[in-house]
């Protein structure tokens, strides 16, 4: 449990006593929710998330390259025994391409100058901006609508000028993407997917 440093042991013992039955009952969802969740096989025919969109990966029998990306991933057959680290490999890639020109982007459009940009394999943050204003994003977010990168991208800018989850906050990321509470509701909902 985070919280703040001058929270007590005593305080947060009571804060987890009073919302014990909630823990544990969105703890079993989770559990369920994860164990419907099938680990990838990276077999022929199976279908992965890019963008929003599934595509299919087919295994090439004479290719030179490890993989390629053309309205599918086509995986090289001797590369199959490597095929998950090659496939993240070819997500961090993408999402350093796309989150850069969105950032880019969404930095020209508000005025808030970002200094570096960062991939990152975060499981549990989508994105993160630090005090010195370096952005970052775990490659998983590449496998969402774009939609939903562009909530995430000016989420974190918005951090650049405003350190915290006010209701200043929440203004300002509403004038940029104006339905964000339904991009919110969208990574809560769909976000376990975005999985190799």
């Amino acid at each position: 449990m985070k919280a703040p440093y001058y929270v007590t042991n005593v305080d947060i013992d009571r804060i987890v006593e009073k919302y014990a039955e909630w823990i544990e009952r969105k703890k079993s969802e989770l559990i369920e929710r994860n164990s419907k969740l099938l680990e990838k096989k990276f077999c022929d025919g199976e279908e992965f998330f890019y963008l929003g969109n599934l595509f299919k990966l087919k295994v090439a029998d004479f290719q030179a390259k490890p993989i390629i990306f053309d309205n599918g991933f086509y995986i090289a057959k001797q590369s199959l025994p490597q095929a998950k680290g090659i496939l993240t490999n070819w997500y961090k890639n993408r999402a350093r391409e796309i989150f850069s020109e969105r950032a880019t982007f969404y930095s020209h459009l508000t005025g808030l100058k970002f200094n570096k940009l960062r991939i990152s394999s975060a499981k549990t943050n989508w994105g993160s901006c630090s005090y010195k204003n370096t952005l970052s994003f775990t490659w998983r977010l590449i496998m969402a609508p774009i939609d939903i990168v562009d909530y995430v991208v000016v989420h974190e800018i918005m951090h650049i000028s405003i350190k915290n989850h006010s209701k200043e906050f929440w203004s300002k990321v509403g004038e940029v993407i104006p339905n964000y509470k339904e991009k919110r509701i969208w990574l809560k909902e769909f976000g376990h997917e975005l999985i190799l």
